[in-house]
């Protein structure tokens, strides 16, 4: 059952569906169940406000989480350095093909040099082989090349 909270919201995702605690197996058994009387919470109205304080509270602590999760992320996270013109390594991610007899595994992963065409947004970069074959290719799947 979904009764664990969890670490980024604090709350359990039944909470959160239900809007209130799951009744586990051994609460039927047990005759120590206490009887929720009227009060404010039991109202519709109640329990309308007492959800926005939580889903605000789930806000929150969704947003400390973000950031405590991008912080580790972006420790070790590369900046695209390449400049236009500039001559790169590319690394190929190739499939093997029995009907072409094509084996992915001899392949050379790393091919080049290719240079720096063009920039498509921030990570996206268009490329240009000396045979003229155009690639756009992602900065994680490219190196400097240092002829």
């Amino acid at each position: 059952m979904n009764t664990a909270a969890h670490s980024s919201t604090g709350f359990c995702p039944a909470f959160l569906n239900f809007g209130r605690e799951l009744r586990l197996p051994l609460s039927f058994c047990r005759d120590t169940l206490e009887e929720e009387g009227p009060n404010e919470k039991n109202t519709p109205q109640g329990r309308s406000e007492h959800f926005k304080v939580i889903q605000e509270m789930v806000r929150q602590n969704l947003h400390r989480a973000f950031k405590k999760q991008a912080y580790y992320y972006n420790l070790r996270r590369r900046h695209p350095m390449m400049q236009i013109g500039q001559q790169v390594l590319y690394r190929r991610h190739d499939l093997s093909d029995s009907s072409k007899a094509f084996a992915a595994k001899p392949a050379p992963r790393i091919v080049g040099p290719y240079t720096v065409i063009g920039k498509e947004g921030e990570n996206i970069f268009q490329l240009k082989s000396d045979s003229g074959r155009h690639v756009r290719a992602h900065v994680k799947d490219l190196k400097p090349y240092l002829s």
